[in-house]
C-alpha cells in the first residue's frame, strides 16, 4: 500500500513538473510572439518615420537588427534609433535561440512519442529552398555570379551578412521588392540554418 502511494505520489510530483515547464514556455512564446511584433510593425515604422526610409527598407532593416544580420546596406543615424536597434540585436539573440531551441525540444518529443511531425528531411529540404531562393534573388535581382550569389546565402542565414544587397531608402516604385523578400526569407532561413547547424554537430558528436 505504502509503494503504491509512494508511486501516485511520483506521479503527481511529475504532472506538476511538466504543468510548470508547459507554463515556462507559454510564457516565453508569447514575450518572444510580442517581441516579433514589436520588430515586424512597431519598429519598422519608428525607423521611417525617423530616418526618413521607405517602409520596405525600415522592415529589413528591423529583421536584420532582430536576427543579427550585419548586411551594412543601411545605418541609423540619430541617438534613439541607436538605442532602439540595440535593444532589438540583445533581445534577438535570445529569441532566436529560443526558437531553436523550441523546435529542437518539439522534435525530440515527437520523436521520443513517435508522433508525426517535421523530420530532418523536411527541415534540410526547408533550408536547401531558402539557400535556393537568396541564391537565385541575387542572381536576378542584382546580377551576381554563382560565387557571390552562394556566398551572399550562406554568410546571410550564418547571420554573417558579408555580401552588401542594394538597398533603396526611398519608395520609389519598384523598390520595395528587394529588401521585403530577403527580410522574410532570412526569417525562414535563420532559425532553419541554425537547427540544422545544431542538428549536425549533435550527430557527429554522438
Amino acid at each position: 500500500m505504502r509503494r503504491e502511494r509512494s508511486l501516485e505520489d511520483l506521479k503527481a510530483e511529475m504532472a506538476r513538473y511538466e504543468r510548470r515547464d508547459a507554463f515556462r514556455w507559454r510564457c516565453a512564446e508569447a514575450a518572444i510572439a510580442l517581441y516579433a511584433a514589436f520588430c515586424l510593425f512597431v519598429a519598422p515604422a519608428l525607423l521611417s518615420h525617423v530616418e526618413h526610409w521607405s517602409y520596405a527598407a525600415a522592415f529589413y532593416f528591423s529583421v536584420q537588427a532582430m536576427l543579427g544580420i550585419g548586411f551594412g546596406a543601411l545605418s541609423v543615424s540619430t541617438e534613439a534609433m541607436k538605442w532602439l536597434v540595440t535593444f532589438q540585436i540583445v533581445l534577438g539573440a535570445f529569441s532566436v535561440a529560443f526558437v531553436i531551441a523550441r523546435v529542437i525540444a518539439a522534435a525530440a518529443t515527437r520523436i521520443e512519442r513517435r508522433e508525426p511531425g517535421w523530420s530532418g528531411v523536411h527541415v534540410g529540404a526547408g533550408l536547401v529552398a531558402a539557400l535556393l531562393a537568396m541564391m537565385l534573388f541575387a542572381g536576378v535581382q542584382e546580377g551576381w555570379g554563382a560565387a557571390t550569389s552562394v556566398y551572399f546565402a550562406v554568410s546571410a542565414f550564418q547571420t554573417s551578412g558579408l555580401q552588401t544587397p542594394t538597398i533603396h531608402t526611398r519608395g520609389a516604385p519598384g523598390t520595395a521588392f528587394a529588401p521585403v523578400f530577403i527580410a522574410l526569407v532570412c526569417m525562414v532561413g535563420v532559425p532553419l540554418w541554425g537547427f540544422s547547424i545544431g542538428k549536425l554537430v549533435v550527430t557527429l558528436l554522438r
